[in-house]
């Protein structure tokens, strides 16, 4: 009775943080599959940099990074995990005090200009921005990578011009009326003023 043993180098051996994302392993398109990667990498990101320093946490995630792009051999489409790192990291930092170093450098100056701000009350608010921005984010990355980089950026562009040109436009018509519910909008809207007054 003869047993055939298969050969050592005929298996794939892989040593890596992430699992083999090869085409149909999934059961999704090449391009499904990256824009499921970038959108894990999106999110793990973007709650990790609000509990740990983002610019360690971005040190600490390009190596692996790197690896997810090289199993998955996107080519040029594959930069859009670097987008996704890059956004989660950034925007991910607001979520808590500790998130970022502004963040405490902030803090501590309207403690010292009589307005505390704690932990609680920080991250109240800065969590919901944080959702906001990764979901925004992530409707940006499908578009970028079904739509194309350059049809997407000019059509942002676009908006954020309409948005400040509605903003100032309705600053200059209407008296700045700044109630206790918008003083972020309210020095906005006085920046904006006070610029065009110059």
């Amino acid at each position: 009775m003869s047993t055939t043993v298969w050969p050592w180098y005929k298996t794939r051996h892989t040593c890596s943080a992430f699992p083999s994302f090869e085409q149909g392993q999934l059961g999704l398109s090449p391009r499904a599959t990256l824009l499921v990667a970038a959108m894990i990498v999106l999110w793990v990101s973007g709650l990790l940099s609000a509990l740990v320093d983002n610019i360690p946490y971005t040190a600490v995630t390009i190596p692996l990074v790197a690896t997810l792009l090289a199993q998955l051999d996107a080519g040029t489409e594959g930069q859009i995990l670097w987008w996704a790192l890059a956004l989660g990291a950034c925007l991910g930092g607001n979520g808590t005090l500790i998130g970022a170093s502004a963040n405490v450098t902030v803090t501590g100056l309207a403690e010292k200009d009589g307005k505390r701000i704690s932990f609680n009350e920080f991250t109240a608010f800065g969590a919901g921005v944080t959702a906001i921005t990764l979901v925004m984010s992530s409707v940006y990355l499908s578009l970028w990578l079904y739509v194309g980089a350059t049809s997407v950026n000019v059509v942002g562009a676009v908006v954020l011009v309409l948005i400040f040109a509605a903003t100032w436009y309705s600053s200059k018509r209407s008296p700045l009326n700044c109630g206790a519910s918008t003083p972020s909008l309210c020095l906005f809207r006085e920046g904006i003023r006070a610029k065009v007054n110059l």
